[in-house]
């Protein structure tokens, strides 16, 4: 008895200790030309592309995967649509402020930032639009992303009491405000010098 009790505490532990570590995101943006995303990829934005403006074609390498990203406006919103290299829709993100935000939700996470750190400043929000439907962005522009899965990006500086600690983190929140993920974000030292 007193032997499965201490398996079970040791297997707590380490997951607990797992989950406690904080990921770290090294993701490298690179600006391309119209012409070096790929046609399927094209072919499905053309819709969007149609009445969008200030229209930007990037190409995104994280530690695994390679992506390919368009950030455009669309009726007034700074809207990012990310496909995997393959062409496969991955997500589609809607820059928003943090008083759009539902109020459960907003004290959740404030209450998540002012518990885990000595000071936090937002940088940035998106509402992410993930989903496995035929034709998702046809039905984006159709429906609204009513048929989508939805969470909150969110990438805030955080001091913390130890400075190794403190830095830019990408944050993943729930619908309703639950933390799913927390990335620590790496960026390249050239990144501070190129214009």
């Amino acid at each position: 008895m007193h032997r499965q009790l201490l398996i079970l505490c040791c297997i707590f532990f380490c997951v607990h200790l797992s989950l406690a570590q904080t990921k770290v995101k090294i993701e490298i943006e690179k600006r391309i030309k119209k012409e070096d995303i790929p046609a399927k990829i094209l072919e499905e934005l053309m819709p969007i592309l149609a009445s969008a403006n200030n229209i930007k074609y990037y190409q995104e390498q994280d530690s695994f995967n390679t992506f390919y990203e368009v950030k455009l406006k669309y009726k007034g919103l700074k809207i990012s649509i990310k496909y995997t290299e393959g062409g496969i829709f991955h997500d589609l993100e809607e820059t928003i402020k943090l008083s759009q935000i539902p109020s459960d939700a907003k004290v959740s996470i404030i209450g998540y930032y002012s518990g885990n750190a000595v000071n936090y400043k937002v940088k940035k929000i998106q509402l992410r639009y993930t989903s496995d439907i035929a034709n998702p962005l046809e039905n984006y522009l159709q429906n609204n992303g009513s048929s989508f899965e939805t969470s909150y990006e969110i990438e805030a500086f955080l001091k913390m009491e130890k400075d190794s600690e403190s830095g830019l983190y990408e944050f993943l929140f729930s619908r309703q405000g639950a933390l799913l993920e927390k990335r620590k974000i790496k960026t390249r030292e050239a990144d501070y010098v190129l214009y």
